[in-house]
């Protein structure tokens, strides 16, 4: 669904910015290559013929760098859609899931930490039925006893320690 776009801001000017998606969507793209460039300082480039193990990974910040700066020109040229309201229950809910099993696990045992962890998750969205998040949470927390617990061997307390 398109957000319908005003021709004039409030002062009776048009706007700088013409497609707000596009500008800031090319600046965030743009201070991605501009750190990725950054954190590569240390790989070596180019030596004659051959490639550095930075070389690639410079071309590829330097074309995002470019297609970056196109998308932020098309953003104050040419009229576009509006932002859309950011949504941030699910990725916090899933960022605190991940938090929660990290910090968890070593106290309450894989069982209670994966059940937990499945729960807090199914917090990312409004349509979450309990019932069947209960059930698909109790066959998650089978699922992951046996692969980490039996299957990989992994170093896991089954139940919290008393």
């Amino acid at each position: 669904m398109e957000a319908s776009i005003k021709e004039e801001d409030a002062s009776g000017r048009h706007p700088v910015i013409a497609s707000p998606r596009n500008f800031w969507g090319g600046f965030a793209l743009f201070v991605l290559s501009a750190a990725a460039y950054w954190l590569l300082g240390n790989l070596s480039a180019m030596h004659g013929y051959t490639f550095g193990a930075g070389t690639m990974p410079r071309l590829i910040a330097g074309l995002l760098a470019a297609l970056s700066v196109v998308l932020i020109g098309m953003g104050l040229a040419i009229r576009g859609s509006a932002l859309p309201t950011l949504a941030l229950r699910g990725p916090l809910m899933l960022f605190s899931a991940i938090i929660f099993f990290a910090l968890a696990v070593s106290a309450l045992g894989i069982v209670i930490t994966s059940f937990l962890t499945y729960l807090i998750a199914a917090l990312a969205t409004k349509e979450t039925r309990w019932g069947e998040a209960v059930v698909a949470g109790v066959c998650m927390t089978v699922f992951c006893t046996v692969l980490f617990y039996y299957g990989l061997s992994l170093p896991f307390a089954l139940w919290p320690a008393l």
